[in-house]
């Protein structure tokens, strides 16, 4: 798993000045869950994802890696509401991608 994602979340609460009891108070999960995405030990699900990039006023394809900027930035540009649809299909695929390598590599070390 990219460390990319523990790094970005815990880039933007730091950023906002913020502690793992304060983020977590206002996105109402514990102080552990923050923890563990910013060591890399577990990932939000795509919808405290969303609701993330929401609390921090960012876009959610600042989670997702650079092979994807390009397609990603096209949809965007369309401003329209089935090609943010789309981008957010797009964004949740490549994380649940992440995710199951993830999670495949950690129960099949070999």
């Amino acid at each position: 798993m990219s460390t990319d994602l523990g790094r970005n979340i815990q880039y933007l609460r730091l950023q906002s000045k913020e502690s793992q009891e304060v983020m977590a108070q206002k996105l109402n999960i514990s102080r552990q869950a923050i923890s563990k995405w910013e060591n890399n030990v577990s990932v939000p699900d795509v919808a405290m994802l969303s609701k993330i990039a929401n609390y921090y006023d960012v876009e959610i394809t600042y989670f997702t890696s650079d092979e994807n900027s390009n397609m990603i930035q096209y949809y965007e540009s369309k401003k329209s509401s089935k090609s943010r649809q789309m981008t957010f299909n797009i964004c949740s695929l490549s994380f649940m991608n992440k995710f199951c390598s993830q999670q495949k590599s950690l129960t099949n070390p070999n």
